[in-house]
């Protein structure tokens, strides 16, 4: 096992918050958290024995079961252009990507990392389906909800309705 003073460099290293040995109990929660996201961030992804690559999973926080779970909830739009997303990607107004709602988006300590983070989405609105990259967190948004780029959501609904229902699965 690592020790806690080792764990409490790594831990102010990533997150810039100092780390206090205050109890056996703070020392286990940073090593599971700093251990956790470094396994999760420098982990490859595993590939199968038959050579294929394997696709990426859905965070552990996601509601996905990968099966092809359908989710329904609102769409919006937003400008990704604008800055930076959670994930750390600048986009454009006309490129297909949509920043997930916050449950199921999860609040991990590098957002960055979130294996979300270019995970497809194929979204079912009134005018038709698109697909879309995650590259977003929408923090307002509730579990299924999704907000698309103006470009994604021109495709398949209209701008004046500004909130629509929507289903999506992930692909």
């Amino acid at each position: 096992m690592v020790s806690f003073t080792k764990v409490a460099i790594l831990f102010t290293a990533v997150t810039g918050l100092a780390a206090v040995e205050a109890s056996p109990a703070h020392t286990r929660i940073v090593y599971e958290t700093v251990t956790s996201w470094v396994t999760s961030t420098i982990s490859p992804t595993p590939t199968p024995v038959d050579g294929r690559e394997a696709a990426p999973s859905p965070a552990a926080n996601s509601t996905s079961s990968g099966s092809g779970e359908q989710f329904t909830g609102d769409l919006t739009y937003y400008s990704p252009s604008v800055g930076l997303g959670a994930c750390g990607w600048q986009n454009s107004d006309s490129d297909f990507v949509a920043a997930l709602n916050a449950p199921q988006f999860g609040n991990p300590a590098n957002p960055n990392a979130n294996p979300l983070c270019g995970q497809k989405a194929l979204v079912t609105g009134p005018k038709g389906s698109v697909t879309v990259t995650i590259v977003d967190k929408c923090p307002p948004c509730k579990s299924g909800d999704l907000d698309l780029s103006v470009g994604a959501f021109d495709q398949i609904a209209d701008q004046a309705a500004g909130r629509v229902p929507v289903s999506w699965t992930w692909v």
